[in-house]
């Protein structure tokens, strides 16, 4: 008696990791980034120039804090504007000729005029607002509005 190997998915739903874990669907994953690979070159990153300047946005109980990847920029470069919940980050990227007359092999670094609005679900305290330019990272500290804060209500008893 003899035993056969399949090296290829048994039905169809396996493709998709349907009865075979995650298997299946890594080989879907493993086909498609060799596809894409083909058609577009390695190191294709489809994330790549989606959003800038790229932000992590995070809170805790007093402030949103946001900090944005803004490389080479200067401070002056830089416009911020803070409206009832919402702050939009606007700014022009320069970036330097690297010659006359080149032919790019790989074009990733944009310049160019960028804006970006992100939106709280909180107000924020305008008047409060801190941010600063260090190394390349923008960090903005936008304290909430105290209106937006939880009140804390002492309960009596009578």
């Amino acid at each position: 008696m003899a035993i056969i190997k399949l090296r290829q998915p048994a039905y169809p739903g396996a493709l998709f990791g349907q009865g075979a874990g995650d298997r299946g669907y890594n080989v879907f994953q493993n086909e498609m980034n060799r596809l894409f690979d083909r058609f577009l070159g390695s190191g294709y990153d489809p994330s790549a120039g989606s959003v800038f300047p790229p932000v992590n946005v995070f809170e805790d109980a007093d402030n949103f804090t946001l900090t944005a990847e803004l490389p080479g920029m200067e401070s002056s470069d830089i416009k911020l504007d803070a409206e009832e919940n919402s702050i939009q980050i606007q700014g022009e990227r320069k970036i330097e000729k690297e010659g006359e007359n080149l032919c790019y092999h790989r074009k990733e670094r944009e310049d160019g005029f960028f804006s970006r609005k992100l939106t709280f679900r909180d107000k924020i305290d305008k008047e409060k607002i801190a941010a600063e330019l260090k190394n390349g990272v923008l960090k903005i500290t936008m304290p909430k509005a105290q209106s937006s804060k939880p009140k804390k209500i002492e309960v009596k008893s009578s």
